[in-house]
């Protein structure tokens, strides 16, 4: 996967805490994708949804509620949504973290003794904040961090960034299983919210 390169910065020297796109037009319907990574995580045998709130991620948590086939879990940590997960793991049932980058990277620690110590498969959907697509400057860290966090520990991970791509998150779900390890989706804007942010 090639890097994307980032512009310099200006040569006054201005600093820019918020760009906001010129035009957002429409790419994809959020409701159509949203449906489509639901149906793949019933596909996988996912039962069970632990979230916490992102913008981002409304659609789809609005759609894993309107389906009616998961237990919906919303927790105000990451790390108690891993836990949870990880004990339906261990009792017969298989559950979804869905959060935002910043909940991966607060996640560490859980993530590391789940790969390295207690081998449970965990599929994580990441609303990924801090890319190009992104509009706010608190967020930008996040995507440039995110990756080389996920590589160290390590944690295999997909990235969903378009429409056509959702069937990587059927196919995470069963690397997962495979490899008794956690596995993070990193889906795009224009996957969860359906614009793009370049107009």
């Amino acid at each position: 996967m090639s890097e994307l390169k980032v512009p310099a910065a200006p040569a006054n020297g201005a600093v820019t805490h918020s760009v906001a796109p010129a035009r957002m037009a429409p790419f994809a319907q959020a409701g159509d994708c949203a449906q489509e990574i639901v149906a793949a995580l019933k596909r996988s045998g996912i039962d069970l949804a632990c979230s916490l709130p992102d913008k981002w991620l409304s659609g789809l948590l609005e759609a894993l509620d309107r389906d009616g086939s998961f237990s919906h879990v919303r927790v105000t940590r990451e790390e108690e949504a891993l836990a949870i997960c990880g004990g339906a793991y261990l009792g017969g049932r298989l559950g979804v973290t869905i959060c935002q980058t910043a909940g991966v990277l607060l996640s560490v620690n859980t993530l590391a003794a789940h790969v390295h110590q207690h081998h449970f498969p965990q599929l994580i959907l990441c609303a990924h904040r801090g890319t190009v697509e992104d509009s706010f400057f608190f967020q930008m860290y996040k995507g440039q961090v995110i990756k080389g966090v996920l590589d160290a520990i390590p944690i295999k991970y997909v990235e969903v960034l378009e429409p056509k791509d959702i069937p990587r998150v059927e196919q995470a779900a069963r690397y997962a299983l495979l490899q008794r390890a956690p596995v993070v989706v990193l889906l795009g804007k224009r996957v969860l919210v359906g614009v793009d942010a370049f107009g």
